[in-house]
């Protein structure tokens, strides 16, 4: 119904040349509408004037590039969204880059990035590495994850944990890379390994207090000759020391 008046108006202009009147909707006797894509030619039949109309169902067709744009704007949404920071590449050169990934490197504008090589994202000593580890990750193989030195727009450091695979776009294949910073977790493990040293250190003074202890007890109760007493403090000692 919607498209009757549009109808009207494109026969009403109708020239005896072969034209493609675009797309349209039309209703089948069942009351079931479809898409169609109609190319019209008006001509003479048996003296009378008229129109030859061929329609070609696109349901199909508009229904998979419906398809194809949802899904493409779910992964726009997601993409943008992300706190992960996150690239898109190909050929070793960027073609977009996400928020997170602009902030967590300390570029302005996603510009400032787009063709440039991932290479350029780490630290020179974590790039031979990097290099290697790129080459082996392939469209048929799993994500593939690696721990490496990351470098900022101003050059600072951070220790960044980096997982890449490979997505299906419209213009072909692209690696999708995955940036996440290890810097407050890299100083948790840092604490974690002091902490436990220190409680080795405390362990360690608690047996020597009561190495003390003993020792002093030992001497209370077993002293009956310095050989002995020498003896007894050589057995603790060694226990301690063992």
């Amino acid at each position: 119904t919607a498209d009757v008046p549009r109808l009207l108006d494109y026969i009403a202009t109708l020239r005896p040349e072969l034209r493609g009147a675009g797309e349209w909707q039309h209703s089948l006797r069942n009351g079931q509408i479809i898409d169609v894509d109609i190319v019209s030619h008006a001509l003479d039949f048996a003296g009378r004037s008229a129109v030859l109309v061929v329609a070609q169902d696109i349901t199909a067709r508009k229904s998979a590039e419906r398809a194809l744009r949802n899904s493409e704007e779910r992964f726009r949404l997601l993409f943008e969204s992300s706190p992960i920071a996150i690239t898109i590449s190909r050929q070793d050169r960027l073609l977009y880059a996400n928020s997170a990934f602009i902030d967590l490197f300390g570029y302005t504008l996603s510009t400032e990035v787009i063709d440039t090589s991932l290479l350029d994202l780490v630290a020179v000593q974590s790039r031979p590495e990097i290099q290697e580890w790129l080459s082996q990750v392939s469209q048929d193989s799993r994500p593939s994850r690696v721990e490496a030195l990351a470098q900022r727009k101003d050059d600072s450091i951070f220790p960044a944990y980096i997982l890449a695979s490979y997505i299906e776009l419209p213009e072909g294949a692209a690696q999708v890379v995955f940036f996440a910073d290890l810097t407050e977790q890299k100083r948790l493990e840092q604490e974690a390994l002091t902490t436990e040293r220190l409680r080795v250190e405390l362990e360690k003074e608690r047996e020597l207090i009561d190495l003390k202890e003993r020792f002093t007890s030992m001497v209370s109760h077993e002293f009956r000759t310095p050989l002995t007493v020498i003896t007894l403090a050589n057995n603790l000692l060694g226990q301690h020391l063992n």
